[in-house]
């Protein structure tokens, strides 16, 4: 089953994709069909001339040469698949600036994306831990280098009547910091990763959803999914500016520059929570069925 932190899309994306290019590209592999290679990790570029496409879009959906160490004798094929490509799309405004300065010529800009129909069919989780009667103040997602754990662990010390519930796999290093920060936070819960299938509930049931991220190089330039997810559950979203593409969310999120703005934040919508309405509506502007359609016609773009 589908894992938070198995793919860098989420389910509903997938299946918004498939459908979306299961007619568009029927032609393709069959005699007087094109071919068309779609490339996310550019170590594969070396590859690409095995398969003889003839046209070649990637798409880069995070800062490459930040999101893990990277020798210096493979940038050059980062470069060069930015050069080569027919077309590459990103995910935000600072990854389409990363991508020219590494010698894409046009990069295009499709944001993350929400199955809106998935989160508002689903019914709050009943089972979570803690007293039933507390908020949920909540987080899904990877927990990495870039989650502030020492955020999280104040928040959950200075609200002790809400709980703070985080969902998704750790990396090791901050799955150490995780269990310390347990200690002497009765309210503050771990569940590990969840099958994605149990996300739409999960979240349905936060009074707040969370990104308590730290500002690096990596997620100065990330679009991320559980902003959107959150929404379509009509969740308002507390986080930390750690990219300035913060500004452009309106109503769905609540911005906080200190830790004491971060938890203002969380207990004001502990104590009232917030219009589900207009939140629905921005998740609504970025369902996955118009981006998929968006992103085939921006891929098959000047290839006929």
């Amino acid at each position: 089953s589908y894992r938070i932190g198995d793919s860098a899309l989420g389910a509903g994306a997938l299946f918004a994709l498939q459908r979306a290019w299961a007619g568009t590209l029927r032609g393709f592999g069959r005699p007087g069909g094109r071919r068309l290679a779609l490339v996310q990790n550019f170590l594969a570029r070396p590859s690409l001339p095995a398969f003889r496409p003839e046209r070649t879009v990637y798409d880069m959906i995070d800062a490459p040469l930040h999101f893990a160490p990277v020798p210096p004798r493979l940038v050059p094929h980062w470069e060069g698949l930015l050069r080569e490509a027919d077309r590459v799309i990103v995910t935000s405004d600072p990854l389409a600036t990363l991508a020219k300065a590494g010698g894409a010529e046009d990069p295009r800009v499709i944001g993350n994306g929400v199955e809106v129909a998935l989160f508002q069919a689903a019914a709050p989780a009943r089972d979570l831990p803690g007293d039933p009667s507390a908020p949920i103040l909540g987080y899904v997602g990877s927990l990495h280098s870039w989650f502030d754990v020492p955020l999280v662990r104040a928040l959950a010390r200075a609200l002790p009547r809400a709980r703070v519930l985080l969902v998704g796999p750790a990396h090791p290093a901050t799955r150490e910091d995780l269990e310390r920060a347990q200690v002497g936070s009765p309210n503050l819960y771990w569940l590990g990763p969840k099958p994605y299938a149990e996300v739409p509930s999960i979240v349905r049931a936060f009074r707040a959803g969370l990104i308590p991220f730290r500002r690096t190089p990596l997620t100065e330039a990330v679009n991320p999914v559980k902003l959107y997810e959150y929404a379509a559950a009509g969740v308002p979203c507390v986080t930390t500016r750690f990219t300035d593409e913060v500004r452009a969310w309106g109503e769905a999120a609540r911005i906080a520059d200190s830790e004491q703005e971060f938890i203002a934040a969380c207990s004001a919508l502990a104590l009232i929570p917030a219009d589900p309405a207009p939140l629905v509506a921005f998740a609504r502007n970025h369902d996955w069925d118009e981006i998929g359609n968006r992103y085939v016609e921006l891929c098959l773009e000047e290839a006929a």
